[in-house]
């Protein structure tokens, strides 16, 4: 291979122009089309510039000597690059499988109906349910008194009182509310509430409806 040939190839493997190496050199594009065809060939002070420009050696350009520590040291640093760039797309690959694993398990336990919670507590779970929010819900009755719950001494879910149905997602759960009314005394209300599973034995209620 001659001086020519080698140069050209160092310029291909890097896509560099004819006009960007002459330009790079300053020296015009025919100079170097010439040391590429071998009609001429570079002096010292371009050898040295083609060197640093091409990612080369001095030696491999000017007689084709390769520095084989120069390409060792290359070719390991391609394979380290190589071997990052795998181990990157491993952990992503693994990381996307996780992130779908975990959506599909959220998504499959959100649309879960009450029934998936239910069965787990053995016949017991209106009461679970009344003893996790019954007091939360009578407190959503309270609030839904307006101007009456100023005039509420106390209130109180009955316990003992309660009973739900469920179909799907949803719930029904009813129980006595008691309270002591500043004008009325002590009145008992059954009251009515519906609820939207959200998570495990979790709801979303949507007020309060006196049925009794």
């Amino acid at each position: 291979m001659t001086i020519g040939n080698r140069i050209k190839k160092l310029r291909n493997n890097l896509n560099y122009s004819q006009e960007y190496v002459a330009e790079q050199l300053n020296v015009s594009r025919q100079a170097v089309s010439k040391w590429e065809n071998d009609i001429t060939s570079p002096d010292t002070s371009n050898i040295i510039g083609l060197a640093t420009l091409l990612n080369s050696t001095v030696e491999y350009i000017a007689i084709g000597k390769e520095d084989n520590d120069v390409f060792e040291t290359k070719e390991k640093e391609t394979k380290k690059l190589s071997k990052k760039k795998k181990q990157i797309i491993i952990t992503t690959i693994i990381l996307l499988v996780f992130i779908i694993i975990l959506f599909s398990i959220v998504a499959y336990i959100h649309t879960r109906p009450v029934d998936w919670d239910a069965l787990a507590c053995s016949g017991g779970y209106t009461t679970w349910i009344f003893d996790k929010y019954s007091e939360e819900l009578t407190n959503v009755f309270l609030n839904g008194m307006e101007e009456e719950k100023d005039k509420i001494i106390f209130i109180e879910p009955i316990r003992g009182t309660q009973n739900a149905q469920w179909k799907d997602r949803q719930i029904s759960i009813q129980f006595d509310i008691r309270y002591e009314h500043k004008d009325y005394g002590i009145v008992v209300e059954r009251v009515n509430f519906i609820g939207n599973r959200y998570w495990i034995d979790s709801f979303k209620w949507n007020g309060a409806i006196i049925v009794g």
